[in-house]
């Protein structure tokens, strides 16, 4: 009779102790940290309402924007933008014209900060046709260089670090696009 209790004690923690390791690791080690998205994103929790935002300077060959009917792409960068940086804005732009049919449901936006609106803006900004601009508060997004992705609700929820590549940012646009 002892043996098959020992033998029940270890089916039992066989079958048990994994199930509670994955358990306790999930809500110590994941739950607690920023959880990534499949193309490299990262989410923002809670999701941050930018509703309050004002777009200042709307393309003239588009109505006035809104940020809540569009899926948005929002770039911002807290230091002055270099020739690199331009290349890159024009990557994302070339990216996004090739969204075909789905490019209605989008737009592009360059995020100023609010309190620096004396900044200069670069020559080739007036010359532009792809991003509307906006002044805001910039504490809720950070002090990286970022894209962020902003629901139609006027939610931004996705911010993905603004380096070289850019499909993990079109990715997860294309995703939402199609579930939302």
């Amino acid at each position: 009779m002892k043996r098959y209790y020992f033998v029940a004690l270890w089916c039992f923690l066989a079958l048990a102790l994994p199930l509670f390791v994955t358990y306790w690791s999930y809500i110590h080690l994941v739950g607690s940290s920023h959880q990534q998205t499949k193309h490299g994103g990262w989410y923002i929790e809670p999701a941050i309402n930018v509703g309050h935002w004002e777009i200042l300077h709307t393309l003239p060959s588009r109505e006035q924007a809104t940020l809540d009917r569009y899926w948005t792409l929002v770039f911002y960068s807290p230091e002055p933008l270099a020739e690199s940086t331009k290349e890159q804005l024009e990557r994302i732009y070339r990216r996004w014209l090739m969204l075909g049919s789905k490019r209605y449901r989008t737009q592009l936006i360059w995020l100023l900060d609010l309190d620096k609106q004396d900044t200069i803006k670069p020559d080739w900004f007036e010359k532009q046709t792809a991003y509307d601009l906006v002044y805001a508060p910039v504490q809720e997004t950070g002090k990286k260089t970022s894209v962020f992705i902003v629901s139609p609700g006027a939610e931004m929820g996705l911010r993905h670090d603004f380096d070289s590549d850019v499909s993990g940012v079109f990715a997860d646009l294309m995703y939402l696009l199609k579930v939302g």
